[in-house]
């Protein structure tokens, strides 16, 4: 079998010879080559995608400059950049508000801002794509989408009209399929879905009170959520807990400050911040632990 064989996807059948004296050709085993798992060109989340792989496609060998293209002063706290192949996306938060940028990826030039994030609540944003829109959640309890190509706002969504306790978004959100992912916090922590088409809110999952620091991971499959002591899938479409994987038994769990979930290879990667940040690699189907981790920060 060729390397130009195992290039693409295909079968064929497979047998072995050997050299007389003694020698014969086995009969025939089937031999596949699926199709490579696709990996993203571009990076539209916290360690590049909804499922925080750090995968990137590249040219091998990379070709690399020498020095940063360009530089760019947006006035205040950025958050994690959305980059694609047309273009790069970022919010600019100072104590007056927020500001989203589109900024022109061959020089740094803005090709559009909006100040749709312009009140001091909205100082803490992030950003996330799906779909052919930008994302954006702001501390004012808001969840907004926008075009990419013009800025226009194409919905603005409160996340309080469903809950009197007013949750707030604030950590990056993660987006797939057609679903927007945010996980909010108040006196009680809340998981949401919501159709990016239009932002209405599809399904949410309650947590008990101290939640607010989390960021979910998201497939096709599921959506993941790392807490102390547990780790969680819901079912996307429905919100509905297909597995809840609690480890330890023998400690108190305590708040968590900052956790995310990574998705790589069938399995997820939890940092577990209630036990000298040891944490555990699950089976995404069931998630039985299938080894441990020691990361203090979520792995790529």
């Amino acid at each position: 079998i060729g390397d130009a064989d195992l290039a693409k996807a295909g079968s064929a059948s497979v047998s072995v010879s050997n050299p007389a004296p003694g020698g014969g050709t086995s009969g025939t085993v089937p031999f596949t080559v699926n199709a490579e798992a696709p990996i993203a060109t571009d990076a539209v989340a916290q360690q590049i995608d909804a499922a925080h792989s750090g995968m990137v496609k590249l040219v091998c060998p990379p070709t690399l400059p020498a020095a940063s293209l360009w530089r760019v002063d947006l006035g205040g706290r950025v958050s994690t950049p959305v980059i694609l192949q047309n273009g790069v996306y970022d919010t600019a938060q100072t104590s007056d508000g927020g500001t989203v940028y589109s900024l022109d990826p061959a020089s740094g030039a803005t090709r559009w801002s909006s100040n749709q994030l312009n009140t001091k609540a909205d100082a803490m944003s992030e950003l996330t794509y799906d779909a052919g829109r930008l994302l954006v959640t702001g501390s004012a309890q808001y969840v907004r989408a926008f075009d990419p190509s013009s800025g226009s706002l194409l919905w603005k969504t409160d996340v309080t009209t469903t809950q009197s306790e007013k949750p707030v978004p604030a950590t990056p959100p993660v987006a797939a399929n057609g679903k927007l992912y945010v996980f909010s916090g108040a006196s009680n922590g809340f998981l949401q879905a919501y159709d990016e088409s239009d932002g209405s809110l599809l399904w949410q999952a309650v947590f008990g009170s101290g939640y607010e620091w989390i960021v979910p991971a998201a497939d096709a499959a599921g959506v993941y959520v790392a807490r102390p002591c547990t780790t969680d899938r819901f079912d996307p479409s429905s919100g509905a807990l297909v597995w809840s994987h609690f480890e330890h038994a023998d400690i108190s769990c305590g708040i968590t400050a900052y956790t995310m979930p990574v998705l790589a290879g069938g399995l997820v990667y939890t940092p577990d911040l209630a036990s000298s940040n040891n944490g555990h690699v699950h089976d995404i189907s069931n998630g039985a632990i299938t080894a441990d981790l020691v990361a203090d920060a979520p792995p790529a």
